[in-house]
């Protein structure tokens, strides 16, 4: 199974224009990919294996948060954070009788 997540993180602001429509500002695109392997193996008649694989932010691509937008601070408008998590790999195994 491979997911995807392309979109605006939920702490966008959108800035009104005179016509009433909305657009995000000060905001940078999430982009994450999830991909999911499992196998199930019949041992018996009566028992199976499964084993998963599973890997987040597979690419490993770095979200930025948000600029710094107070006006007084000497880092107005630099991004100084990233949002988000590292690749994270896990695997599983499960015995069913």
């Amino acid at each position: 199974m491979l997911t995807r997540s392309l979109g605006f993180r939920e702490d966008c602001k959108i800035e009104e224009l005179h016509e009433g429509q909305g657009k995000p500002t000060n905001c940078s695109r999430f982009w994450n990919m999830d991909f999911s392997l499992q196998k199930e193996t019949k041992i018996t008649e009566r028992t199976v294996i499964q084993l998963s694989a599973d890997a987040f932010n597979l690419l490993n691509h770095t979200n930025f948060a948000r600029p710094i937008g107070r006006f007084d601070s000497s880092l107005f408008g630099r991004v100084t954070a990233i949002t988000g998590n590292p690749r994270l790999l896990q695997l599983g195994a499960r015995f069913i009788f």
